[in-house]
């Protein structure tokens, strides 16, 4: 509670200092994989009305703990979610017994981790973006594309259906599983 009233509070300083407020992202669309490499997707206009309105124009795409999709933020989103999923991932291990330095140690772990899984985009003016290929391989995408506004980013799947999507989940080892398990938790929470 105390985080959530700090963001509003550092929202509302944002916004009275001139800044845009922050993209929120909503709709579910269906598009197709285009470009020369088969890798490139056009992101719906409703949504890139919002991230022109939140003054952003730069995009991080995060394929995070095997999900089944690629989450879209936009860079001052994330990167205003980080110290509180740092803060929380650290106060979490504290209560479940931890010491200090080992949750910060692992906290920053988490952190480390999520960076090193972002990677930055920019639409162009039509709002096509190109998606790594690997991770679209990975993933299975191919004809067209799930875009669903999830609030506070966007999500980017391949269409079908959810028996699928269960049979085709990676498996993460045992080590991380409970590490990322907070992680994609926070990054859950709006």
């Amino acid at each position: 509670m105390e985080i959530e009233q700090q963001m509003l509070s550092s929202e509302h300083s944002l916004r009275s200092k001139g800044y845009a407020r922050q993209a929120c992202f909503f709709g579910n669309y269906i598009h197709s994989i285009t470009g020369p490499n088969g890798n490139q997707i056009a992101i719906p206009k409703p949504l890139m009305r919002v991230i022109k309105a939140s003054k952003e124009s730069q995009l991080l795409l995060v394929w995070w703990n095997n999900e089944q999709f690629i989450r879209a933020y936009t860079y001052e989103s994330l990167t205003r979610k980080i110290p509180n999923i740092h803060a929380k991932i650290r106060s979490e291990l504290i209560a479940e017994g931890q010491n200090e330095a080992k949750a910060e140690e692992l906290a920053d772990k988490a952190i480390a981790e999520l960076s090193s899984k972002a990677m930055q985009v920019e639409p162009d003016k039509q709002g096509r973006i190109v998606l790594p290929k690997q991770w679209m391989e990975k993933l299975g995408m191919r004809g067209s594309v799930k875009i669903e506004g999830r609030y506070s980013y966007i999500s980017i799947g391949r269409v079908e259906t959810e028996e699928k999507a269960e049979e085709s989940a990676a498996t993460v080892p045992a080590e991380n599983e409970e590490l990322n398990a907070k992680v994609t938790a926070q990054l859950n929470k709006w």
